[in-house]
């Protein structure tokens, strides 16, 4: 099974870039960065910058760029067992660039 990731969530004058490999199975099947409800992504992000991690995702995201934040997960897509960034499997992650070389 191929995983693929979020498409970026940035502005063109974002200062900070956070970025991730793979989402994990529970925020693919919740199409959301960092939804696992064990990830303290998004109450830390709402304690940085001053919005409640209950907000509905999209005004999270907005609250992010809004504060120059963009979140990106550099993977794209890959064969992974499970959720680790461990059990990727680099060949179906490279067959992704090997487009561009």
């Amino acid at each position: 099974m191929i995983d693929r990731g979020f498409p970026y969530s940035a502005n063109r004058d974002a200062k900070i870039l956070i970025l991730g490999s793979m989402p994990s199975r529970k925020s693919i099947a919740a199409d959301q960065y960092y939804a696992h409800p064990q990830n303290g992504f998004w109450p830390i992000m709402g304690e940085l910058f001053g919005f409640t991690a209950s907000l509905e995702y999209e005004e999270r995201l907005a609250q992010l760029r809004k504060n120059g934040v963009g979140l990106w997960d550099v993977a794209h897509q890959c064969v992974r067992p499970g959720s680790l960034d461990s059990a990727i499997e680099i060949e179906s992650w490279l067959q992704r660039f090997r487009v561009f070389l």
